[in-house]
């Protein structure tokens, strides 16, 4: 009730605030940035890095992973599959985007593949990373794993490997949003039933909604649809915020977990590679980022006085060198991949992470949403860039935006998934 007179709001809207943790002081503060009189020009500059000298990595800066086979590969993927046996490893799936481009829907619930969908695909990874590392310990009875039945593409739940009890499957958690939550809850409901699961059978699905915000006008007013506030999710930047209000990470960090695998669910060639994870513990920095070879605008990594940092390119500063930014955006080597393993630690701490105006049309109309963005988290913490293959049998990076997209690299895909026998 306090929000729908705070704002003069339709009750339903104040209660789906209210239920995804809104918080009407930074609304209000942010609100405020608007009706400033800074022009909006000028206000877009406050998402530029300032005061600080920007530089393209260094060769140091970057961390190879190691080609698959390799006597380096395969002792870290074996510190990484001790670490995920023994309870040590989470992940933590990015599911809060709608399908709009796809015709509607929740986007971890499109097909990837033939019968197969995102949240499907990652889904059976984590089964079979499961089975494998718990076989290679010699474990067995207990936890089910099923895999991808080879005819119809569709997770085979109804058969499936047992390991020990002592050997817990990884967790699988999903930040949805206020529009994905309920659906992606019933496709848990629904894996789960098929596969005759209890609670130990199988990955926990865990749930850790991230928060709601409402659009603005330009001019700071609320923007509405048919007299209706727009609600939105704030960007993958509530990562933290919404493990922590969840209860997930501390009861993961309770019983032992240490580090959380986190990536979009539209990036199924991001699978839960144990050596990643021993690549991780070996360099001894608590986040690591997956960085791939690219120049595509976006999130790149670069040196932020002197430290290595996953940088937006809106947030490059303006002007050459000498002006606080030592290179082009367009010099950009490396594209974030979104992809990374943080210790609990990182994302225990409730770090100050910045909001970010964004500019978008909603309807044909200009709005304004304020954002946070995850690989935000590499200015607070030492951050590993580990550098991975886009392409090929070893590739992990194959984002999926819209049906044009994924018709170019389903062919990648499906060849990356039969690689690594996560589809037969």
């Amino acid at each position: 009730g306090q929000l729908t007179g705070r704002y003069g709001i339709d009750p339903e809207d104040a209660a789906t605030l209210a239920e995804y943790g809104f918080d009407p002081d930074t609304f209000d503060r942010l609100r405020a940035s608007l009706l400033d009189g800074t022009p909006a020009d000028r206000r877009l500059d406050r998402n530029r890095i300032a005061g600080a000298l920007v530089e393209p990595l260094r060769a140091d800066d970057v961390a190879p992973l190691p080609e698959a086979g390799s006597p380096r590969h395969r002792d870290l993927a074996e510190e990484g599959s001790a670490a995920i046996a023994a309870g040590e490893v989470a992940v933590l799936l990015l599911a809060g985007g709608m399908a709009t481009r796809f015709g509607g829907g929740v986007k971890a619930l499109a097909e990837v593949l033939d019968g197969l969908s995102f949240v499907d695909a990652k889904l059976a990874d984590v089964r079979r990373v499961s089975r494998s590392v718990h076989a290679a310990a010699g474990r067995a009875a207990e936890v089910t794993v099923s895999t991808i039945d080879k005819k119809t593409g569709k997770i085979d739940l109804e058969g499936g490997t047992t390991y020990a009890a002592d050997a817990a499957a990884v967790p699988l958690w999903l930040m949805t949003s206020f529009r994905s939550d309920a659906a992606l809850r019933r496709w848990a409901v629904g894996a789960a039933r098929a596969a005759g699961a209890t609670r130990a059978a199988g990955p926990d699905v865990g749930f850790a909604p991230q928060s709601v915000s409402m659009r603005l006008r330009p001019d700071g007013g609320l923007f509405r649809c048919d007299g209706r506030v727009s609600l939105y999710a704030p960007g993958h930047g509530d990562v933290g915020w919404a493990l922590r209000r969840s209860g997930l990470l501390d009861d993961f960090a309770a019983g032992g977990g240490k580090h959380v695998f986190v990536g979009n669910v539209d990036n199924v060639a991001a699978t839960l590679d144990p050596a990643v994870i021993g690549a991780h513990r070996r360099l001894g920095r608590p986040l690591t980022c997956e960085i791939a070879a690219g120049s595509e605008v976006g999130g790149a990594p670069w040196r932020v006085d002197g430290k290595p940092q996953i940088v937006e390119a809106f947030r490059l500063p303006r002007g050459a060198a000498g002006a606080g930014f030592a290179a082009d955006p367009a010099a950009a080597v490396y594209v974030n991949t979104n992809s990374l393993v943080a210790d609990v630690e990182v994302l225990a701490a409730d770090h100050p992470l910045s909001w970010f105006e964004v500019h978008k049309q909603v309807d044909g109309a200009d709005v304004v949403q304020f954002e946070r963005l995850v690989g935000e988290l590499s200015a607070f913490v030492d951050t590993t860039m580990l550098l991975v293959e886009r392409d090929g049998d070893e590739g992990r990076f194959q984002p999926v935006k819209d049906p044009a997209e994924l018709e170019r690299r389903r062919p990648q895909i499906e060849r990356i998934l039969r690689a690594r026998r996560r589809v037969d």
